[in-house]
């Protein structure tokens, strides 16, 4: 294929400087998730099994984390709906957007029945959502990406993500001093 000016060996620069790009994402996502599967095992004894079940610890992080798992659904539900508006046009994508919300809503509160303890189910559950919290903020990032690079540009855009990279690491470094949010330990992980 030729690109407009009619030169082929640019056009096979691009796409190889394309291709190289999509790999190196690829690349990174792929030993991100590696990273986050490595720390299983010190997140389950640093978050999880350090609580405190007779001082009420345990249930105030229970309840932070309901509350985060609400919050989060609902984020990914409102950047898929966005994408979907712009797919289908909104009366479709309102509509589906509010579908997934309802779907969600009884799933969520179906599995949140009753008071907080941290039984084997719950404990699971909060490790899982701790380890696939960097998935979910990918989910998120992907979705407003276009939307960012639109509305700052794509240096802009790139510059608020280095900027975001950076505040993210810190806090995983040190969640407990990078606590802004006045939260536990475990839920500013999260965030």
């Amino acid at each position: 294929m030729n690109d407009i000016s009619g030169s082929k060996s640019g056009s096979n620069t691009f796409v190889m400087g394309l291709t190289l790009v999509a790999t190196l994402g690829g690349l990174l996502f792929g030993y991100d998730t590696a990273v986050i599967s490595g720390a299983v095992g010190s997140i389950q004894s640093f978050f999880i099994d350090s609580l405190n079940l007779e001082n009420g610890e345990a249930k105030a992080v229970i309840l932070e984390y309901r509350i985060t798992v609400y919050a989060v659904i609902y984020i990914v539900i409102l950047a898929v709906g966005g994408i979907m508006i712009k797919l289908t046009g909104r009366g479709k994508g309102v509509l589906i957007t509010v579908i997934l919300a309802v779907i969600a809503t009884f799933v969520i509160s179906n599995n949140f029945k009753g008071l907080p303890t941290l039984d084997e189910k719950t404990a699971n559950s909060l490790k899982g959502f701790t380890i696939s919290s960097a998935l979910i903020g990918c989910i998120i990032g992907g979705s407003l990406g276009g939307f960012i690079s639109k509305e700052l540009g794509r240096k802009r855009g790139l510059i608020l993500a280095a900027l975001l990279f950076t505040i993210s690491a810190i806090g995983s470094a040190i969640p407990e001093s990078m606590n802004v949010f006045g939260v536990e330990n475990i839920i500013s992980f999260i965030i």
